[in-house]
């Protein structure tokens, strides 16, 4: 069993990127510091799961913190060719890379982001929020019968997974969006009434939690502008 020496961490360093994207709004700063830390976050699963790759990792996050898109995107590519040769076993890797390509380089392009969020979701077949992500960038760009597709599948491993859980909530309140864009507001409604309904009895079990609280203010929010 091949032993890898301990590769000093290195982390996007979220404070310069968000300060060089200089962004109008404080929700494209939030939106922005979201999609940095689930890259973060994306990478960071890499190196616990593949510590062999520590090195071509963090070229990617120097290169990313250098603010050289060009050079990142060469070292997305040489991680990718570590892979190549195994590409069965590492489909979850290859998935995690794709995602964390997508926000790091194109946090708010999403006709670029599209294509590797929703190959991701391929990829990892079972992640339910793959196919969300996947989903709502197939709805942004206006293709509505992919994005169904994609929600849809999002909503059956989290019905498999929990029927009460907040993710087959949010999967509802997606697909109700869908509807509402396709001007099916009698599916929308039921949409969101599901969503709703569940969200209501995770509060009842946990009324303390403000997660919870936000969900059931949209999910009310959605349900009155229906009826408008």
């Amino acid at each position: 069993m091949t032993v890898f020496s301990a590769t000093a961490a290195v982390t996007i360093d979220i404070p310069a990127a968000l300060e060089r994207a200089t962004l109008a709004t404080s929700a494209r700063v939030e939106a922005l510091r979201g999609r940095l830390e689930t890259a973060q976050a994306e990478l960071d699963s890499l190196k616990d799961e593949h510590p062999e790759w520590s090195d071509e990792i963090n070229r990617i996050v120097e290169q990313f913190n250098a603010d050289d898109p060009a050079a990142t995107r060469q070292a997305f590519e040489a991680l990718d060719a570590l892979m190549a040769g195994r590409r069965e076993d590492l489909r979850l890797a290859e998935a995690r890379s794709r995602v964390a390509q997508a926000n790091l380089l194109y946090p708010f392009e999403v006709s670029k982001a599209e294509p590797l969020i929703c190959a991701a979701a391929e990829l990892a077949e079972r992640n339910f929020w793959y196919w969300i992500e996947c989903g709502r960038a197939r709805h942004n760009v206006g293709n509505l019968s992919l994005a169904e597709t994609a929600f849809q599948k999002g909503v059956v491993i989290a019905e498999a997974n929990d029927p009460s859980s907040k993710e087959y909530a949010l999967g509802l309140s997606d697909l109700g969006d869908l509807d509402v864009s396709r001007g099916n507001l009698s599916k929308a409604m039921t949409n969101y009434r599901g969503a709703y309904a569940i969200v209501r009895g995770l509060l009842d079990e946990d009324p303390d939690d403000e997660g919870l609280m936000h969900a059931l203010s949209v999910s009310m929010d959605r349900v009155v502008n229906v009826h408008l």
